[in-house]
């Protein structure tokens, strides 16, 4: 009895573990995104927004263990292909009544793969630019869910994701400086780096005028947080904090809905709870 309780408890922490790989302290804002690509595309029934946030969570998750696959870290789990194939069967079913979704998913999965080799080939330098396409791309594969055309504020919100992603996938190379040495902060320091997210920063900026939502006061804020903050793990964890907050005041710019404004407490929450739970090199709880 007390060997099969201890097979359930080791089973049960294996679990847990893998499921903190999905970065779950950034599901908020993922699933926010499902939701907005799904009311950019004229969605406004429950049932078509949930399948948005499900589809944006799905693509999410593939993403993320796809990487976790292949890089095979020390100190987190190890797991089979099969989770990859259950996931990525799970989005391509979702997207089979859209040819456009179809089409971006599979773009999708190739760019995450590529993204997956920055430590050993060339554009890991860039690699920061291959995050913002696949949020891009992950945007299109749920808005094209519920249309064929692109409208004008989704073409614009497609290049707020593409920089603000890219600006934060690059303060998360900041934060792995120490650990990886392929990135664009450890060829070029870390003032360039601040440089290049600040210029994505103010560019998004420039987007979000453009279809001009109030949310543009979130973005705002990135450029004193680029600017005052130096601590680089505590950096990136108010930039998941930022876009969901953006995310947030976006759609309550859209539907007036302000019960959405309290998903920024939730991710708050998150981010506490699940940031330190995946093993990183520069983690105060996980250090070695």
């Amino acid at each position: 009895m007390k060997k099969f309780k201890h097979t359930v408890k080791n089973k049960l922490d294996y679990y847990i573990k893998v499921f903190y790989l999905t970065r779950p302290y950034s599901w908020t804002h993922v699933i926010l995104g499902g939701y907005l690509a799904a009311m950019l595309a004229g969605q406004n029934t429950i049932t078509a927004l949930l399948i948005g946030a499900v589809d944006s969570l799905v693509l999410w998750c593939l993403a993320n263990i796809l990487l976790e696959f292949v890089h095979r870290d020390t100190g987190r789990p190890r797991f089979n292909v099969g989770l990859i194939v259950v996931l990525a069967i799970s989005a391509f079913v979702i997207a089979m009544n859209s040819v456009y979704s179809l089409v971006f998913v599979t773009l999708f999965v190739f760019v995450s793969y590529l993204y997956t080799l920055k430590k050993r080939l060339p554009w890991g330098l860039f690699s920061f630019l291959l995050r913002g396409l696949t949020a891009l791309l992950q945007f299109f594969s749920v808005y094209f869910l519920f249309t064929q055309t692109v409208s004008s504020e989704a073409a614009l919100f497609s290049l707020i994701l593409f920089c603000l992603i890219s600006a934060r996938n690059l303060i998360g190379d900041l934060r792995d400086l120490p650990s990886d040495k392929t990135t664009f902060p450890a060829k070029f320091g870390k003032r360039n780096s601040v440089t290049i997210s600040l210029i994505l920063a103010i560019f998004s900026i420039i987007f979000t005028l453009c279809i001009k939502s109030y949310s543009v006061i979130i973005l705002v804020l990135l450029i004193p947080m680029l600017l005052l903050i130096k601590d680089r793990l505590l950096l990136h964890r108010v930039g998941i904090v930022l876009t969901t907050s953006f995310f947030s005041v976006f759609i309550v710019s859209m539907n007036f809905n302000y019960l959405f404004l309290l998903a920024i407490p939730l991710d708050i929450l998150f981010n506490i709870f699940f940031y330190n739970k995946i093993f990183r090199k520069v983690n105060p709880i996980t250090k070695t």
